[in-house]
């Protein structure tokens, strides 16, 4: 399982310059940052779709950038991102997504590259 926590909220000027690196038990693969993974999130009220891009922190840590799509304004959230070796690559994975901006709620990533 992968776990997500926030762990620092971009300001709306701040952008992301790493390379996407999503991690894999075979090799590591690189992506073009605007590729992302959209999530269809049920808050029991409404889906709203997020966008998932992975990156390589230089601590050589893996975070995870999201981008909510639910209003007019885009907002961005980095996420710190810990990884099961015993599971399968990302791209094969199902997670889960904590976020504590506004009400707690928990998400299944089901629909990955």
């Amino acid at each position: 399982m992968f776990v997500f926590s926030i762990i620092h909220v971009l300001e709306d000027d701040e952008e992301v310059k790493q390379i996407l690196v999503f991690p894999s038990k075979y090799s590591k693969q690189q992506y073009d940052k605007k590729k992302a993974i959209n999530l269809k999130v049920s808050d029991d009220n409404s889906d709203v779709i997020y966008k998932l891009c992975a990156i390589k922190q230089s601590t050589g840590k893996y975070a995870a950038v999201i981008r909510l799509g639910c209003t007019g304004s885009i907002a961005w959230e980095n996420t710190e991102c810990y990884f099961n070796k015993s599971e399968h690559a990302l791209s094969n994975a199902y997670g889960t997504l904590r976020s504590s901006i506004n009400s707690a709620f928990t998400i299944n990533i089901r629909q990955l590259f």
